[in-house]
């Protein structure tokens, strides 16, 4: 269901306008964190197979906010990435972090892998850094290859401590996560409207649907995973009240989702929070 959903999201937005710079990666800035097992975790971040967990920590050395990732405390290469997400083919992105390696033997690492439906690597790009004096920005400019429907942003070090913070791909530096706003939004698209975002208890979902008078409104989370759906029809404005429930009518945990509405040949995707 995963891949299929951002597969046919992937293609509905060949035709998309990338003059809107949307950073398409959360909790950038790695102001939240949550304790697993003991080990603070950036939320929405998650840990290599080769990595291990403890080798993050959440740091007050931030080049913004309140928060930076702080990796490799040991002699060896420790990690995190995010989790994936959904790109298109063939289109160019903007790619930008601040990095800090205070360490003179310390190495920090970044790529960011681009894959194809069935998770293969189709192109990657990697940079090394070696001993900054203080924070330092990187951008990077990156053609994504036809066949990648997938992105994913790995952060490494070796040797001594590095500091990342300010991750962004197809953002404009410095913006953060641009809460509310479409992910990908298609020309002439259905609108869609969403209030309150972020919401507890429940939210109205504002649709225009296509000149056809029907569309279907769907929630996936950030894995893919169907959460609910609403079959939707008529003139002018429709309204939907979600009432941040599953289809099996079970609170959602709290976190990022995304809603997505088709209606005829058109798309419109957009996030949104929901707060426990």
């Amino acid at each position: 269901m995963r891949r299929f959903f951002f597969f046919l999201l992937a293609a509905a937005l060949l035709n998309v306008s990338t003059s809107c710079a949307v950073n398409l990666l959360q909790n950038s800035g790695f102001e939240t964190w949550f304790d697993s097992l003991g080990v603070q975790v950036p939320e929405w971040w998650v840990t290599s197979a080769l990595f291990d967990s403890g080798s993050a920590y959440k740091s007050s050395h931030a080049y913004s906010g309140s928060y930076s990732i702080a990796l490799g405390k040991t002699i060896a290469i420790q990690g995190f990435a995010t989790s994936l997400v959904p790109i298109v083919g063939g289109t160019h992105y903007d790619f930008s972090l601040w990095l800090d390696v205070p360490g003179l033997m310390g190495i920090g690492l970044f790529q960011v892998l681009q894959l194809d439906i069935n998770d293969s690597l189709v192109g990657s790009n990697t940079v090394n850094s070696f001993h900054t004096s203080g924070w330092v920005q990187y951008v990077l400019g990156i053609d994504a290859h036809p066949d990648a429907v997938w992105a994913r942003v790995s952060l490494s070090a070796l040797e001594d401590t590095t500091f990342f913070d300010d991750v962004i791909l197809d953002g404009e530096p410095g913006t953060g996560v641009n809460e509310g706003k479409p992910v990908r939004a298609v020309k002439d698209a259905p609108l869609l409207k969403i209030s309150p975002n972020p919401f507890r208890g429940s939210t109205k979902i504002v649709a225009v649907v296509d000149d056809g008078g029907s569309g279907e409104l769907n929630i996936y989370d950030t894995s893919g995973r169907l959460v609910r759906c609403y079959e939707i029809s008529g003139t002018g404005p429709v309204t939907v009240k979600w009432d941040g429930r599953d289809y099996a009518s079970r609170p959602v945990p709290s976190g990022t989702y995304f809603i997505r509405l088709d209606s005829g040949s058109k798309t419109v995707c957009e996030k949104i929070t929901v707060i426990r």
